[in-house]
């Protein structure tokens, strides 16, 4: 016969080795899931937090690229895998705020299926034209724009993107549209603008130097604040439309029902790092800033209110992927 006592003893020696591990994490090296290619920004920022953490968690990090369906692929593996703080993917916007209106069927769900831990960087599109384009200002192109229905040509990094979004966004905003031209990544739309082959683009922070050696103008910032990096670019909230506010954010998330000791402990010490001056001043350089609110809930309102703001714009648009 089997007592209380005894059944007792065995919960307790079952729960032994999961609180034994919880307190002794990491006892190994944890993995961050990049799900885009190497050499995007997604990358650079899953490497620098990596060494963040390997420095103040004493295991290492390693960063696994596994891209496919627009980070779709590599969030996957992460939902699936076992939640024990091991591995972790860099979020987006892209993958988890527009692709469930993009994809007929998305493979896990964004908020159910991750407790997303912070929101580590963000920033705004910036709105360029070519060098010699007669275009100077905000006003100039949406008084082109409304005056020649159709005719203003928009490059993107590709359809769907962050990029042609806030393109859209700001046309619609301001009464015109637009013909979208998209392309296999932000590096050749950028060269078909500064050849003066497409009118504008939204592109990323990866522009900036362009725009400093004189090969893009900038009229605009798609953020709620300047940028850092170009604190002479006004936001298109300065020019008379205050709803256009558009950012790329890059965050992290693990798999759902990770123990709250865990999340937590990742929590604190991935927000530790980001508040450092010399962290900060790392990601500026690349054009991104460390946002104010980094917490867990911050970056669900972040992929909430995004889901509901791009909802509308891309069924209107009509893009699908299986």
């Amino acid at each position: 016969m089997i007592s209380r006592r005894h059944v007792l003893g065995a919960a307790l020696a079952g729960a032994a080795p999961l609180a034994w591990s919880q307190a002794d994490y990491p006892s190994r090296p944890i993995r961050i899931i990049v799900p885009f290619g190497a050499g995007s920004l997604t990358g650079t920022f899953a490497q620098l937090i990596g060494e963040g953490l390997k420095e103040r968690l004493g295991q290492p990090v390693v960063v696994d690229y596994k891209p496919g369906a627009t980070g779709n692929i590599g969030a996957d593996l992460v939902a699936k895998s076992p939640p024990d703080g091991y591995n972790m993917v860099v979020t987006t916007n892209a993958t988890f705020a527009i692709n469930p209106w993009i994809y007929a069927k998305m493979p896990f769900d964004p908020l159910k299926d991750f407790h997303h831990l912070l929101t580590g960087i963000a920033y705004g599109t910036i709105l360029v034209v070519p060098p010699d384009s007669p275009f100077k200002s905000v006003a100039d192109i949406v008084a082109y724009g409304k005056a020649n229905p159709g005719k203003l040509t928009q490059a993107s990094s590709g359809t769907g993107s962050t990029a042609q979004l806030a393109g859209e966004l700001f046309a619609r905003s301001a009464g015109f549209r637009m013909l979208h031209i998209p392309y296999k990544g932000g590096p050749p739309a950028r060269m078909d603008v500064m050849a003066g082959r497409v009118n504008l683009m939204f592109t990323d922070p990866t522009g900036v130097p362009l725009i400093k050696e004189g090969k893009l103008r900038a009229l605009a910032v798609s953020s709620a604040t300047r940028s850092k990096a170009l604190p002479d670019v006004p936001t298109l909230a300065e020019q008379g439309f205050p709803d256009v506010v558009v950012e790329t954010w890059f965050g992290l998330a693990l798999p759902a029902g990770t123990p709250k000791p865990i999340e937590q402990k990742l929590e604190t010490e991935i927000a530790a790092f980001l508040q450092r001056k010399d962290t900060r001043e790392r990601f500026l350089a690349l054009g991104a800033e460390v946002p104010e609110d980094t917490s867990s809930t911050g970056a669900l309102r972040r992929i909430t209110a995004e889901q509901k703001m791009w909802a509308p714009i891309i069924k209107d648009l009509g893009i699908r992927a299986e």
